[in-house]
Order: structure tokens, then sequence, then C-alpha cells
């Protein structure tokens, strides 16, 4: 914990009214609030008046192991939860408590949700365009060439660079919509199997991607669930 952090059963009215005290702030001027009631959470003031929340904490088995098998806690971490306002004092102590409730598990949420942002962004639809030709496709399909074609005209130049994760039921149903809008019925049919065949493609090669239910135009105007 800081040693120039006060200690304070934080409340929405004193988080409000607080203003900056020189006196009390230490020699980096910023004044620190910790949290009674959600030790860990800090209300930051800067000598502008800056208000903002952050929360501290440490990892257990970070700092190694003892010989008597005692997890040794590394060095405190920070994570900036956001200024106030816009956040209020009751949903930065549920961030808080998440991030702490992680931390005594021995995980840290920052690390995680790195890793996260990583994989979200390496899973493209370009990306995994190619390795489902070339791994689900082309030693299934005799008519590979065609699958890759279609996709490749219909799907790839919306998605190429767009994360897996964030290709939504709208965003298929925008490419099947517009292809039925000119006519192209036929093309939205093979369009509707191969994007089905790829977001339910077996675990075993593409266990990252979730599962959809592709809604498609029937013939006489009707949607199904594929």
């Amino acid at each position: 914990m800081n040693a120039n952090s006060r200690r304070k059963r934080l409340t929405d009215q004193g988080v409000e009214r607080l203003k900056y005290d020189s006196k009390i702030a230490p020699k980096n001027g910023r004044l620190e609030i910790n949290d009674e009631l959600c030790p860990g959470l800090i209300l930051r003031v800067t000598p502008k008046g800056a208000k903002s929340f952050s929360v501290i904490y440490k990892i257990p088995g970070e700092g190694g192991v003892t010989a008597a098998g005692r997890l040794l806690t590394g060095r405190q971490h920070r994570v900036t939860l956001g200024a106030t306002p816009p956040l209020d004092l009751k949903s930065a102590r549920d961030r808080a408590k998440v991030i702490l409730r992680a931390a005594s598990e021995g995980r840290d949420l920052r690390q995680e949700r790195i890793v996260t942002h990583i994989q979200r962004h390496q899973n493209t639809f370009g990306r995994t365009f190619l390795r489902f030709i070339d791994q689900e496709i082309k030693p299934n399909v005799s008519s590979w060439r065609n699958v890759e074609r279609v996709l490749r005209i219909h799907a790839l130049p919306h998605w190429a660079d767009k994360s897996l994760h964030d290709i939504r039921r709208s965003d298929i149903h925008a490419i099947l919509d517009g292809l039925v809008s000119r006519g192209l019925r036929g093309a939205g049919s093979e369009v509707r199997k191969h994007l089905s065949r790829f977001f339910n493609c077996p675990a075993g090669h593409f266990k990252f991607l979730r599962v959809w239910s592709v809604k498609f135009l029937h013939p006489r105007g009707r949607t199904r669930d594929c």
C-alpha cells in the first residue's frame, strides 16, 4: 500500500465534495485516499482537482515460493479504473473487487486481457479463412475452389481484417440481405451454406470459433435457422 495514501470510508457525497489539499498531499502532488470499505481501491486527486479511481494489488506467487511452500507476493500493480465522474463509487468498487478477487487466486487480469486482445486481433476472418480452406475444405470437398471463390468474393472483402469475435449475426445478415436485394438469391444460398460451415467447423481445427445460427431468406419470404 502506498505510504502516502490515507484511509477513509468513501461515500458518493464525500467523493463529490473532496477537494485537493496541498497540506496533506505527498511530494508527488497527488492526493490518494484508500477506501476502507474496499481495501485496494484508491481515489486519486490531482492538484488541478481531477479525480480518478484505481486499484492496487499484489499477486501471490509472483515473488516466488519459500522452502516451506508459502507463496510470496511480487511487486505492487496498479490498474486505473477511470475518471470520476463519470465512473461512480459503486461501479469502481465492483470493478476493483473483480480484480482483487482474481489477484487473490493468483491471476493478473491485466495480463489476461492483453492475451485476449492479441488473440482477438490475430484471429481475423482473413487469416482464419485461409486456414479454413487449407485444413477443412481442401481435404474434404472436391469442389473446394468454388467454396473459396464464393467466400473470397462475397465475404472476404467485408471482413478480411475483422476479428472473428467481432463478427455479429447482423453482419452475416447484411451480406445475405444485400445479395437477395440484388437478385442474387443463388449466390446468397451458397454464401449462407459456406459461412454456416465456416462458423461451425470442427472444434479440433478451429476451437476458438463461436457457433452461429445463420438465417437466410426462403424464396417465399420466410426465414429459417440454419
